[in-house]
């Protein structure tokens, strides 16, 4: 077992809030690098990343709502193909609850690390999960915790978005060839 996290010995386990995910689908700067750095990371085996099973269904509404439906889709098939889902019952949404959180949404995110015994929550909102028994990390200081991937330097930076490398670094961005939807602007990140 790891001491640190309750974990059984091997790769990393990562809670990835949405944030983080829809800084990748989305191409949201400045986070975008980091975010995708990560996403890679995981992909390569590096660390096993869980999201939670609540998160999906808001992931595929608000990609839905900026990109449409296909982009959605390809968003959440992607993610599933990189992160386990956390599995969520009973007795984790009483742990949520009784964690005391302002935001219950954040609790359960907490309550779903524990519960697949993560190390840490991947965020960019670390005030969200003041008070939390897992530690929070940005994507940014997650990556300089892991190995780089094969062939690669830890100072490798991701490529911008809007480069043609961009397309090809992370399996979890979509390809979304049409229009760029005119109610985006609206769609506030979480």
């Amino acid at each position: 077992m790891d001491a640190s996290s309750g974990a059984a010995a091997g790769p990393l386990r990562l809670l990835v809030d949405r944030n983080i995910v829809l800084d990748v689908v989305l191409k949201r700067e400045p986070w975008y690098r980091d975010a995708v750095g990560l996403f890679d990371a995981m992909s390569g085996g590096a660390a096993e990343g869980y999201v939670a099973s609540h998160a999906i269904a808001t992931l595929y509404f608000l990609v839905n709502k900026a990109n449409g439906r296909m982009a959605a889709v390809t968003a959440v098939t992607d993610l599933l193909s990189i992160c386990e889902v956390a599995p969520m019952g009973r007795q984790d949404f009483q742990r949520a609850l009784a964690l005391g959180f302002a935001d219950f949404e954040d609790a359960v995110q907490v309550a779903a690390a524990l519960q697949t015994g993560c190390a840490y929550i991947v965020t960019r909102n670390a005030k969200d999960f003041k008070g939390s028994p897992v530690q929070v990390r940005t994507a940014g200081e997650l990556l300089s915790l892991l190995p780089p991937p094969p062939g690669e330097t830890p100072t490798s930076p991701a490529p911008p978005p809007d480069s043609p490398a961009s397309a090809r670094q992370s399996p979890l961005s979509p390809v979304d060839h049409r229009a760029p939807n005119p109610r985006a602007s609206r769609v506030r990140p979480p």
